[in-house]
C-alpha cells in the first residue's frame, strides 16, 4: 500500500519513508527492509541509534534516529509500525497520524498464508495480533483494489497538508 501510495506523489512531495531494521535476511519479493543481526540490532539499540524498536513476530524492528530528521524541516516522515508498540510511539512522536490498513480476518488469513512467513499457532498469533483495536486517524480496509485504498491514503494527506483534515 505504501509503495502505492509513494508512487501517487508528485515529484519533489517533502515525504520520505523510512526502511525499517528488521533481524530478518532480505525477501526481494518483500518489504524493502533494512536486514541486521540481532548482535548488530542489539549494539545499535545499545548505542541509542534507534529511536523506536519493538519486537513481532519473532523479530526485532527499528527505525533510525535520524530517520526523524526531517520532520524538523516540516517535512513528513512515512513509516511502517507495530499496534502494540504504538503507545510508546505517541510519547516519542506526540504529532504522530496514524494509518491502520486493514482487511477482513479472512482475507488476512489468506494473505499471510500465501507469504508462508508464519505457519500454525505463530499464523494464529499474527491474526489475533491484527484484530487489536487501534485508535487510527485513518483507517482503510484492503479488500479490493490496492489502488482504490492508496487513493484514499492520498486523498487523506493532501487534506492533511492543506489544513482540511
Amino acid at each position: 500500500m505504501l509503495r502505492l501510495w509513494r508512487e501517487r506523489l508528485p515529484a519533489g512531495a517533502p515525504v520520505h519513508f523510512v526502511r525499517r531494521l528488521v533481524t530478518r535476511g532480505a525477501d526481494p519479493a518483500g518489504e524493502n527492509h533494512e536486514p541486521v543481526s540481532g548482535p548488530e540490532f542489539a549494539r545499535l539499540l545499545a548505542e541509542g541509534a534507534l529511536v523506536f524498536d519493538w519486537q513481532a513476530h519473532g523479530l526485532h524492528y527499528g527505525i533510525h534516529r535520524e530517520a526523524l530528521a526531517p520532520l524538523a524541516r516540516g517535512e513528513w516522515v512515512v513509516l511502517n509500525g507495530s499496534r502494540q508498540y504504538l503507545p510508546a510511539m505517541r510519547r516519542i512522536a506526540p504529532a504522530l497520524r496514524v494509518v491502520e490498513i486493514t482487511a477482513p480476518p479472512e482475507v488476512l488469513a489468506q494473505r499471510l498464508r500465501e507469504r508462508s512467513r508464519e505457519q500454525g499457532a505463530a499464523l494464529d498469533e499474527r491474526l489475533a495480533r491484527a484484530a487489536l483495536p487501534v485508535q487510527a486517524d485513518l483507517t482503510l480496509v484492503n479488500d479490493g483494489q490496492a489502488s482504490s485504498c492508496a487513493q484514499a491514503l492520498d486523498f487523506w494527506w493532501q487534506g492533511l497538508r492543506e489544513g482540511r483534515t
